[in-house]
C-alpha cells in the first residue's frame, strides 16, 4: 500500500511526464538514452540519479559525479546529495542534474508533485500563480491534461524496464550472454557475463548500439534477422556473430535470437533477447582442455577454487593430472591485470617448488574467458589421513617428521609457507614410500591479495585464513602465519600418529600419555616445542627440529646429504 496521505509521485520535464507509485517502483535519470527521463547536459551522468518507490515511500538516489539538486517550493530552500539518497516527502519542488537550478536551462529541470488521483486534489497543491507559471513555461493545455489523466482508471504507462525484476531473470544466465536490445538495436539492459568477457562496465553498455560491438562483416546479417523477428516472419532464430572481447579481440558466439521470452512480457517489456548458446571455452577443443588435459572427475569445490582430476593425453599411457581451475573473474580491467599478474607470481612460484622431488609438479598453467587453470602432477599413493588408523612406533613418527621437514625447509628457502599442512595433503607415494607435500595455500590466498592490491586504500585490509581447524598454529588462524606454523601442524600430526587418536581430544593430556607409553623423552621435548602455543618459543626453522632428531637414539641419518 501507498503511504497514507501520498499518492503517486509525478515527474514533468517539458511535455514529458512520468510516474512513480505502485505500479511503477523505478525510474532512472541520466543522459543515457536508455534512462526513463533522459537530460543532455554535460554536467550530467549517463546513470545520474534514481527514483525508488519502496513500502509505500519515495526515494531519490545520486549515483553520480556532480550530485543531484532539489528545490522545494514550500520550504523554499534547495538540498543537494552526491552518493547519497533522500526521501521525497508530501509537496512538490524541482529537480536537476549535475549543477543548482539557478544554473541549469528550463528545459532541464524536473518538476515533481504529489498526487493523490483526482482533479479538484491536485488543484489544492498547485496554486493558481503557479499553474498559470507552468502553462507559460510548457505551454500545457491543463484543461486537457485532466481530462486525460484523470478520466482515465489506468493512466497509459511507457513499458520500461524495471532493473530489479528483469536483474532476478537476466542473472540466471551467468554461464551465457543475455542482452535485452530495442527494436533499433540500442542496449536496454544485458547480464554480467557480457561484462567478464568485455571488461567493460555498465556505463559503456547501456543506451548504446548493440551493433558497434558486432564485426562489421556480421552487422547485416544481424539486423536481417531481427527485421525477420520484427515483421513477424520467425521467432527464435540462431546466428553466429563475432563480439568484440577483450582478448582474443574478434570472438564468436552462436546467438539465439528472440522477439521476447515468456518471463520477460510477464514484466511487460518489449524488444529483442539474445542468448548466447553455452559456450566452447576457447581451451576446450573436443573436450580437452588446451586440447591436451582431459577432466576424469571433480575432486573438491569451493567458491574460488574446482579441483579435477585429471589426464594428460599427450604424454604416454595417459597419466592423471590435478586441474585447479580458479575463479578470478571481475568486471574491473585494473582487477583483472592484478588477478593476471598475481597468478603469474603464483604459477611461477609453484614452478620452482615442483623442482623439489617431494612436491608435485607444475604441468601448466593456463588463462580462459578470466578463469585461470594450474595444472599439476598427481601423486599416486594413499593420504596420510588414510594411514593414521592405528598407533605408529617411533620409528614411523620420526621418518615421516623427517621426511616432511626436508620439504618444508626446502619450501621456507624459497620464501613460501605451506599454511596448510594436514595428514590429506601429505601424501605416501606408492613407488617408493616417500611422503610427498601437495595443496600449496598459497593459491587460496589470491582473492584477498588481490582486494588488498586494488581495494580501497582507506579502508582495512582484507584478512582471510587459509588453513584447516585442528592444525592451524593461533598465529595462523588469526591470519599471520609464520613458518613456524607449519612446524606446528607437522608436530600436531605427529602427536596423532603417535596416540592414533586426534589431537583436539587429548590437547591436554598428550604428554603424560606419551609418557604412560614409553615414548622416547627427547622426542617428546621436540614436540612440545614444535606445537607450544608461544610462536617466539616454538622452532623457527625446519633445520632446527631436524638437527634435534639427528641427536635422538634412534636415527642415524647424515644430515648433510639430506640438506643437499
Amino acid at each position: 500500500m501507498e503511504q497514507e496521505g501520498i499518492g503517486r509521485l509525478e515527474l514533468r520535464i517539458g511535455n514529458t511526464r512520468e510516474y512513480l507509485g505502485a505500479g511503477r517502483h523505478l525510474l532512472i535519470l541520466g543522459r543515457n538514452p536508455a534512462s526513463d527521463i533522459t537530460i543532455d547536459g554535460e554536467c550530467v551522468s549517463r546513470s545520474h540519479a534514481r527514483l525508488e518507490y519502496r513500502g509505500g515511500r519515495y526515494y531519490l538516489r545520486d549515483e553520480s559525479q556532480n550530485g543531484t539538486y532539489i528545490y522545494w517550493y514550500e520550504k523554499g530552500i534547495q538540498s543537494h546529495i552526491n552518493h547519497e539518497e533522500i526521501e521525497l516527502t508530501s509537496g512538490r519542488g524541482k529537480i536537476t542534474l549535475g549543477q543548482d537550478l539557478n544554473k541549469t536551462d528550463t528545459k532541464d529541470v524536473i518538476e515533481f508533485y504529489f498526487l493523490s488521483g483526482s482533479s479538484k486534489e491536485m488543484n489544492d497543491n498547485l496554486s493558481q500563480e503557479n499553474l498559470a507559471e507552468n502553462k507559460a513555461e510548457n505551454k500545457i493545455d491543463y484543461s486537457q491534461e485532466e481530462t486525460e489523466i484523470f478520466t482515465k482508471a489506468k493512466p497509459v504507462v511507457k513499458k520500461t524496464l524495471d532493473l530489479h525484476l528483469a536483474y532476478n531473470f537476466l542473472e540466471e544466465y551467468n554461464d551465457r550472454i543475455m542482452v535485452l536490445i530495442t527494436n533499433d538495436g540500442f542496449i536496454k539492459y544485458y547480464n554480467y557475463h557480457l561484462e567478464r568477457l568485455t571488461r567493460r562496465k555498465y556505463v559503456d553498455f547501456i543506451g548504446q548500439d548493440f551493433f558497434s560491438f558486432i564485426h562489421p562483416e556480421d552487422r547485416q546479417n544481424l539486423l536481417d534477422l531481427i527485421t525477420q523477428i520484427g515483421l513477424g516472419i520467425g521467432d527464435k532464430l540462431q546466428i553466429k556473430v563475432r563480439l568484440c572481447t577483450a582478448n582474443p579481440r574478434w570472438q564468436a558466439y552462436t546467438f539465439e535470437v528472440s522477439a521476447i521470452t515468456p518471463s520477460l512480457q510477464a514484466l511487460g517489456l518489449e524488444g529483442i533477447v539474445l542468448l548466447s548458446l553455452l559456450e566452447q571455452s576457447t581451451y576446450l577443443q573436443g573436450g580437452l582442455l588446451s586440447g591436451r588435459y582431459r577432466v576424469v572427475r571433480s575432486l573438491s569445490n569451493s567458491n574460488f577454487c574446482q579441483t579435477y582430476l585429471g589426464e594428460d593425453t599427450q604424454r604416454p599411457d595417459n597419466p592423471r593430472c590435478i586441474i585447479k581451475k580458479l575463479n578470478l573473474s571481475h568486471s574491473d580491467i585494473k582487477v583483472m591485470e592484478v588477478a593476471r599478474r598475481l597468478f603469474y607470481q603464483e604459477a611461477l612460484s609453484l614452478e620452482i617448488l615442483g623442482r623439489h622431488d617431494r612436491i608435485p609438479l607444475l604441468l601448466a598453467y593456463l588463462e580462459d574467458n578470466e578463469y585461470f587453470y594450474i595444472i599439476q602432477d598427481f601423486i599416486e599413493g594413499q593420504s596420510l589421513d588414510q594411514l593414521l588408523t592405528y598407533s605408529w612406533n617411533c620409528l614411523e613418527v620420526v621418518n615421516l617428521m623427517r621426511q616432511v621437514l626436508l620439504i618444508l625447509h626446502y619450501v621456507h628457502s624459497q620464501n613460501v609457507i605451506h599454511r596448510d599442512v594436514k595428514p590429506a595433503n601429505i601424501i605416501r607415494r606408492s613407488f617408493d614410500d616417500n611422503y610427498v607435500l601437495i595443496d600449496f595455500g598459497s593459491v587460496k590466498l589470491l582473492p584477498s591479495t588481490i582486494w588488498n592490491k586494488v581495494g580501497d586504500t582507506k579502508s582495512r585490509p582484507l584478512t582471510v585464513v587459509v588453513g584447516t581447524p585442528g592444525y592451524m598454529s593461533p598465529e595462523q588462524s588469526l591470519g599471520k602465519p609464520t613458518k613456524s606454523s607449519d612446524i606446528y601442524s607437522l608436530g600436531i600430526i605427529a602427536i596423532e600418529a603417535l596416540l592414533g587418536k586426534s589431537y583436539q581430544s587429548v590437547r591436554y593430556g598428550w604428554v603424560s600419555e606419551l609418557e604412560q607409553r614409553n615414548i622416547d623423552k627427547d622426542l617428546i621435548r621436540i614436540l612440545e616445542k614444535m606445537v607450544t602455543i608461544e610462536p617466539s618459543k616454538r622452532y623457527q626453522e625446519a633445520s632446527e627440529v631436524l638437527i634435534e632428531l639427528n641427536y635422538l637414539s634412534l636415527m642415524n641419518v647424515d644430515l648433510e646429504k639430506e640438506f643437499e
